[in-house]
């Protein structure tokens, strides 16, 4: 009855092939916003799903949801799904959340913070990290003050993260430190507090992460350790978040190049780039109408002599 998919698995040749003798009632898209260019969370796969919605009927149901669409994204994702949609939004307010800021400086102020603050709660919480590393080192910090704390993070195996999981599902974690990783598909009713380490990427990442807490409707609490020394660690990120110019030509040359097409894994061992730099390049490029892909094989189109 139901069939779930990570958007990645659309490029999937058994899948496009299988996709046209089923009888699809539904099409869901769950954190609709990594659709758009303008989301917090931009996934390129995303992307694809608006293949398969060319590929059904005309009159199929698509529902499309997140928490965090504002009103550019949730523009962006109409011009993709269709501008007739019906728009249901929900209220922002979530009175029993209490939100803190408290300004410290450096990681020393910071750790000794949580040590006095945590060490009498009998509750389970997140704090969450701009880095893995941080979030390792919370962790081991917070186990040294007696505290059953675990770390998590996009490094950690399968298994181990899915245990962690588990296991913060049931309380049988104080707390749990992680990068922004930790959420997707998470509903924990009783987390009775969110702490930031860092100064999160965006204020919708913000109420995405902090809205982890309370969601029973009972008090919780939501503290920001505000340094402002830590906004590096953004601009960092941010000036990193796309790839340079010259990747981006490079690419396009190799495909060009090739005239019978290129696969990813191609384009991989030609460049040398990282996959996620090399994805996030064909998802851009095919969306400006610079290349063209037919079974995963990418090839240039007649724009990309305008360059």
């Amino acid at each position: 009855k139901i069939l779930f998919l990570a958007p990645e698995r659309l490029e999937n040749a058994d899948w496009q092939s299988a996709v046209r003798q089923m009888q699809i009632s539904m099409v869901v898209i769950d954190e609709a916003h990594c659709i758009s260019v303008w989301g917090h969370d931009f996934r390129p796969h995303y992307r694809r799903i608006l293949r398969l919605l060319s590929t059904l009927l005309e009159n199929t149901p698509v529902l499309a949801l997140t928490a965090t669409a504002n009103q550019r994204v949730e523009a962006d994702i109409l011009e993709q799904i269709g501008a007739d949609a019906e728009i249901l939004r929900g209220p922002l307010q979530r009175p029993n959340l209490h939100l803190n800021v408290v300004q410290l400086h450096g990681d020393q102020e910071k750790l000794s913070y949580l040590g006095e603050v945590l060490r009498h709660r009998t509750d389970t919480g997140i704090i969450y990290t701009a880095t893995r590393s941080d979030a390792e080192m919370v962790a081991a910090f917070l186990v040294h003050q007696g505290l059953n704390a675990e770390y998590y993070h996009a490094g950690r195996g399968d298994d181990t993260r899915q245990e962690v999981e588990q296991k913060l599902m049931a309380n049988q974690y104080s707390v749990v430190c992680s990068t922004n990783s930790l959420g997707m598909g998470i509903d924990k009713r009783d987390v009775r507090y969110v702490i930031h380490y860092h100064i999160p990427s965006s204020p919708i990442s913000y109420y995405q992460e902090m809205g982890r807490a309370g969601r029973d409707g009972q008090v919780s609490w939501c503290i920001l350790l505000y340094d402002p020394a830590d906004l590096a660690i953004q601009e960092y990120f941010i000036t990193t978040a796309r790839p340079e110019e010259k990747c981006y030509e490079a690419v396009l040359s190799q495909i060009h190049s090739n005239v019978q097409g290129l696969s990813e894994r191609d384009l991989l061992l030609k460049t040398g780039f990282a996959e996620k730099t090399v994805e996030i390049i064909l998802a851009d490029l095919e969306e400006q109408g610079f290349i063209k892909s037919k079974g995963r094989i990418y090839t240039a189109t007649q724009r990309m002599g305008s360059r």
